[in-house]
């Protein structure tokens, strides 16, 4: 399928990614992320796109690629993003299999890809001052492709620059929970040292002496953010004691 630009004649085509029905985000900022307009860049709010999110490319005009989402929360929400500066969008499909985590809320400890990392949930059985417990429950979950930049997380953004980028998990009982960088949970998957213990007693959280737990998230965030489940899903994630 060809798509041409209303300044551009008949039969040509401006670039490899415009002559394509089908793209993926390729291009974006150190963080991961993608600006993009709504409707066609005609007006409202900009929003983020994650890298890899699977596009269906619908037209051009005015040096700008229109397309419909077709993966993650926005699916069916249609956009548009500058050629210039890009290409933004690429025919090819980086996609992989479904991701697999296992997170240990005992020995604190993701396993995923045949690598194991510091991950923990709010604590278990531990007492925090004035917020009740609720740790991701036990049992094996969904992880949906990230929803939208999480600035929360940017204090991390020393120890890996996706630190902002966060993976909803989806339970039976819970509707707030992600895979994400941090040292402190309300019942996330957390990937990092938890400082809360540390603190209770005390003693004073040494980031720089834990950096490496945070750093990890860097490729975890790199193996997820490529994976595919289906169109909702980057993969699982099994929590057990």
């Amino acid at each position: 399928m060809e798509y041409r630009d209303s300044n551009q004649t008949a039969g040509s085509c401006i670039s490899r990614v415009d002559c394509s029905e089908i793209a993926y985000v390729s291009k974006t900022d150190k963080k991961g992320w993608l600006l993009v307009s709504p409707n066609n860049g005609g007006g409202g709010e900009s929003f983020a796109l994650p890298k890899y999110l699977k596009v269906k490319i619908t037209s051009q005009k005015n040096n700008r690629i229109q397309f419909t989402i077709l993966e993650g929360r926005l699916k069916g929400k249609t956009a548009s993003v500058t050629k210039k500066g890009g290409p933004y969008l690429s025919n090819t499909n980086l996609q992989t299999k479904a991701a697999k985590l296992t997170l240990n809320l005992t020995t604190k400890k993701l396993s995923y890809n045949g690598k194991e990392i510091d991950a923990f949930t709010q604590e278990y059985g531990e007492k925090y001052s004035g917020a009740p417990l609720d740790p991701i429950p036990v049992g094996n979950w969904k992880i949906e492709i990230p929803d939208a930049p999480h600035e929360i997380g940017a204090g991390y953004e020393e120890f890996t620059p996706y630190a902002i980028t966060w993976f909803p998990i989806k339970t039976k009982t819970t509707q707030d929970r992600y895979v994400h960088v941090g040292s402190l949970s309300h019942g996330c998957a957390t990937i990092g040292i938890n400082r809360v213990p540390i603190i209770m007693k005390g003693k004073e959280f040494d980031y720089e002496v834990n950096k490496k737990s945070f750093q990890a998230w860097t490729e975890v965030c790199k193996y997820l953010i490529k994976s595919r489940l289906d169109d909702k899903y980057v993969g699982t994630i099994e929590v057990k004691k």
